[in-house]
């Protein structure tokens, strides 16, 4: 029993959307992929029937989406001091939340701060980390140099991390933390491990290995 009849790379971001639903909601989205299978076919022939050439090129690139039910199971918060981690998210350039991503793009990781007390010296940070608990890459705002002199207590803070997507098809993580200065030390006045979990698809023809796509394009020559 077929599916979807589609391009490679829209195929894999059906079959993941399928793969991470809970069972209860599997035979909506089969019924969702079908449909899209259906309407795909009629678009091709429409297309063929006054340009085959734009038929092919229909599906060239898989598009960012979201499974509302990816949920981070590993999520572990530390004891807050005065602030509060909310909303982490991932989003597209133009607002979209994603938690499927495609290598080669740029989205913002962003959440928001709420300030029970007033804070000192504050910095906020986000970190990638594989399902090893590997740590791939990070940043933080502002500087260690510059941090942000006071925030007062009431305040919320919405944090935007622009960063490129250059990873191999896995699942990842983010971390989110907060740092500021209590008794005249740098502390965590939140952090949440493994917030949340995103995966970047798979791709026809991808040359890379491992972890990160340093978008290699190999040659050979015969002498």
């Amino acid at each position: 029993f077929v599916l979807h009849d589609g391009s490679p790379k829209e195929t894999v971001a059906f079959y993941q959307k399928l793969l991470s639903a809970p069972e209860e909601k599997k035979n909506a989205i089969r019924t969702e992929i079908i449909s899209n299978s259906n309407q795909t076919k009629s678009d091709i022939t429409d297309s063929a029937s006054k340009d085959s050439s734009l038929a092919s090129s229909s599906f060239t690139k898989p598009k960012p989406f979201l499974v509302q039910e990816m949920i981070s199971q590993s999520r572990i918060e530390y004891e807050q001091r005065g602030a509060r981690i909310q909303t982490p998210s991932i989003e597209t350039l133009s607002g979209k939340q994603v938690n499927h991503l495609v290598c080669g793009e740029e989205y913002f990781y962003t959440y928001k701060v709420f300030f029970e007390e007033d804070a000192s010296q504050i910095q906020f940070g986000m970190l990638i980390k594989t399902k090893s608990g590997l740590e791939i890459g990070g940043g933080a705002y502002p500087s260690v140099f510059s941090m942000v002199p006071r925030i007062k207590k009431g305040s919320v803070v919405e944090i935007r991390f622009r960063f490129l997507c250059a990873l191999n098809p896995e699942t990842y993580f983010l971390n989110a933390g907060v740092l500021g200065n209590i008794d005249s030390q740098v502390v965590y006045l939140d952090r949440v491990i493994d917030a949340i979990m995103f995966k970047v698809q798979s791709e026809k023809g991808l040359v890379s290995t491992g972890l990160v796509n340093f978008n290699i394009a190999p040659s050979i020559t015969i002498i």
